[in-house]
């Protein structure tokens, strides 16, 4: 018996060991959240830039008027959009056209997702190459003064520059939802935003990021990675171009509020998060101790903080266990380790909350967070044993009368 307890001792001691990590680099970031911003050097260029907002759309009519008709007002005279119409079998193509753009046309089945959408958007801007590409999804607004900040900030520092990137939500929609823009305000407000104010690189997020052109036309692009926008920042930080987060300006989305697209984007997301980490980690630690690059090492950790309700969820998983063990008479330390990483836990996400999204999220919709780790169960049982491997585009929803005008 005595071997028995020993075992679930040094198991549950070790769980508590690896869990540390994850939850002491969220619990930094969330705490470097609220610290006074640094601030950026950086004289503007004789002349602007010009910049070219690149937009892969795969069958995004019902979107992309919007969409184009937000941006193109914002573009200076040399800037232009250009849409690459991936694959569709719709009016993108026509109703892109007609709104201003450029656009090219791409099909190919065997090779689908964004990825290669972006690559065949940067081989047509070789011909007439801008000094910065803005990556901008479908479905996205803009703010007057995002496109020619982060392009600016991109010239300057020839550096990638990434907008805050935030997904609209309905506060009068069920409370999951609602806690789903909690966590997304999580990965992409909060927790850059303590990386930054440390003085470190975070990762690129996929839409409103801008990039100088020298770096952009060498990229590795045309891949099938389910966060393509992950993997590149990583690409470009290992290469010594570290991206730079700019909060000043945003680019907003609007989340899925319908459960089949809400679980549609969360498995391609968290699935692909999950596989990324598995597969970059070691390269930065590689790199990190190969170059003596030590803000490689933290993107590492960063990268293995998982989804936050999968934190929660293998948290809660073992410190229960950890409290039976000890019922039965082992001992209470690993237990102590894991209430010491949920005090930590929970005070980064009231931190966070109350420094950043308090004016939005109500604190009752924190009571929804059981309800909405349990919703993403499923996504982490199908990383398991029925892993997404392919790029799977997120149904779009109805735009209202309101966001449609």
């Amino acid at each position: 018996m005595d071997a028995i307890e020993t075992i679930f001792e040094v198991a549950l001691l070790a769980s508590g060991v690896v869990l540390l990590f994850p939850v002491t680099t969220f619990f930094l970031e969330c705490a470097w959240s609220v610290l006074p911003q640094r601030t950026r050097a950086a004289d503007e260029p004789a002349k602007s830039p010009r910049v070219a907002v690149l937009i892969p759309a795969h069958d995004e009519e019902s979107v992309i008027g919007k969409t184009l008709t937000g941006l193109l007002p914002t573009l200076g005279k040399d800037d232009w959009a250009l849409v690459v119409a991936d694959n569709c079998s719709d009016e993108t193509a026509g109703i892109a056209r007609a709104a201003g753009a450029r656009v090219v046309e791409r099909a190919d089945d065997q090779k689908r997702g964004k990825g290669y959408a972006l690559d065949c958007g940067v081989r047509h801007l070789e011909a007439d190459p801008p000094d910065v590409v803005v990556v901008l999804d479908a479905d996205c607004d803009v703010e007057l003064q995002t496109i020619r900040t982060i392009a600016t900030l991109a010239h300057n520092t020839g550096q990638p520059a990434q907008a805050l990137n935030l997904g609209e939500f309905d506060r009068k929609s069920d409370a999951v939802y609602v806690v789903s823009a909690l966590a997304n305000r999580f990965t992409n407000l909060i927790r850059p935003l303590g990386v930054t104010r440390m003085g470190l690189p975070y990762r690129l997020m996929g839409t409103g990021m801008a990039i100088p052109w020298p770096i952009m036309k060498t990229a590795s692009l045309a891949v099938g990675n389910l966060v393509e926008d992950t993997r590149l920042g990583i690409d470009l930080a290992i290469e010594g171009h570290n991206p730079l987060f700019e909060r000043s300006v945003r680019v907003t989305s609007r989340l899925p509020q319908q459960s089949g697209a809400f679980q549609s984007q969360r498995t391609r997301w968290e699935h692909g998060h999950l596989q990324t980490a598995l597969r970059e980690v070691p390269r930065l630690v590689r790199t990190t101790c190969r170059e003596d690059r030590p803000e490689l090492l933290w993107m590492a950790l960063d990268l293995c903080v998982p989804p936050l309700a999968l934190l929660a969820l293998l948290w809660s998983a073992v410190t229960l266990l950890s409290v039976v063990v000890w019922l039965l008479g082992a001992s209470g330390f690993p237990m102590f380790v894991l209430m010491v990483e949920g005090a930590m836990l929970a005070s980064a996400v009231v931190v966070g909350w109350a420094a950043h999204c308090r004016h939005e999220i109500p604190l009752s919709a924190l009571g929804a967070v059981p309800k909405y780790v349990w919703r993403k169960i499923p996504i982490y049982w199908g990383f398991l044993f029925r892993r997404q491997q392919d790029w799977v585009r997120t149904a779009r929803e109805p735009l209202t009368d309101v966001e449609a005008s």
